[in-house]
């Protein structure tokens, strides 16, 4: 990988762990919209999973291009668990996270990479604890 890939997928990465962060903390501030940020972080969080499943679509191996599908299928099968379920969807969408991870360790990926997806998923998982904690 280029250089300014790697600066650019970690700025993406960290980026992307703002909703992760700021949505379980609203909660604290406003409590009386609980369900709607727990809606609102489902919802990004199974964006996310999703576009981490598309990763793996050119993979060398077949079963990791057959596996993403299915993990972006299961992503969207947790948004309609979450409104007859929340928290169910929520320990599945985290579940998800660690699918992925686990996928991840198969591919022959960059030192650098791996590092970086193992902590940014550590602390999407973190934040699905919060969230669940306060809901």
């Amino acid at each position: 990988m280029v250089v300014h890939n790697k600066s650019l997928a970690i700025t993406l990465g960290l980026l992307g762990l703002i909703p992760f962060i700021v949505l379980p903390s609203s909660i604290t501030f406003i409590p009386d919209y609980s369900y709607l940020i727990s809606m609102a972080f489902s919802y990004y969080s199974a964006v996310i999973l999703a576009f981490l499943a598309g990763t793996l679509w050119h993979s060398e191996a077949a079963y990791l291009s057959i596996a993403s599908n299915l993990l972006a299928l299961y992503a969207a099968a947790c948004l309609f668990l979450f409104h007859l379920a929340a928290e169910i969807s929520l320990y599945l969408l985290a579940a998800g996270f660690v699918m992925m991870l686990g996928l991840d360790f198969f591919r022959q990926l960059p030192r650098w990479y791996w590092q970086l997806r193992c902590g940014l998923s550590i602390t999407v998982l973190l934040m699905h604890c919060c969230l669940l904690f306060q809901i």
